[in-house]
């Protein structure tokens, strides 16, 4: 039973954490998406030429 509350506890500590990181994260994970879509979009003109 007490390990269960330190369970408990312990993802609420980590949620916490999140939650507070959460808009750092979101900026970083909006920068990979940018960066993938522009490499995808490099990757696919490279690819169109090399074809040509």
């Amino acid at each position: 039973m007490a390990s269960e509350q330190k369970f408990q506890m312990a993802v609420k500590e980590r949620e916490g954490f999140i939650a507070k990181s959460l808009p750092k994260r979101k900026d970083f994970f909006a920068f990979i998406v940018a960066f993938h879509k522009n490499l995808l979009l490099l990757y696919s003109f490279g690819f169109i030429k090399s074809n040509i």
